[in-house]
């Protein structure tokens, strides 16, 4: 069940680079988590989508929408030094799903996901630190 909700989850259009979801079982109830930029995305289509994988009997969405400020949408925009497209990392950020989350919340922001190798976990939070936009950087980035 969960192999296919991640699935999902990953091939749904509208997940990116700005999203985080993260899925639990409990017995047959798939417990959904994580932050996503748009009401939608919580409310919409991907909670239709996971209650219809195989073997799901319960279904509990906790997703946080994150607040939208034009502070938040600074450290994300593309044109931006912390941006993967435009770093060393773009190998991570060039693939139609990245395994690297950058989340933004009110300034602040979180690397989710895996990297390859050390030094990429450690360039990630560099060029998360050096766009100059955000409060703190808070690296949960796993290698391997």
């Amino acid at each position: 069940m969960l192999e296919q909700a991640r699935k999902e989850v990953v091939t749904y259009y509208a997940f990116g680079i700005f999203d985080n979801v993260e899925l639990q079982a409990q017995g047959d109830k798939l417990i959904v988590s994580g932050q996503v930029t748009d009401p939608f995305k919580k409310k919409g289509p991907l909670g239709n989508i996971l209650t219809r994988v195989k073997g799901v009997g319960g279904f509990e969405n906790n997703l946080e929408v994150l607040p939208t400020s034009s502070h938040d949408d600074l450290p994300a925009a593309p044109d931006r030094p912390g941006d993967l497209r435009n770093s060393s990392l773009f190998n991570y950020g060039n693939r139609a799903v990245p395994p690297i989350h950058i989340i933004v919340k009110n300034g602040n922001v979180t690397l989710e996901g895996a990297v390859g190798s050390k030094m990429d976990r450690q360039l990630a939070e560099m060029a998360a630190r050096t766009n100059g936009l955000s409060f703190s950087v808070t690296n949960n980035l796993r290698v391997g």
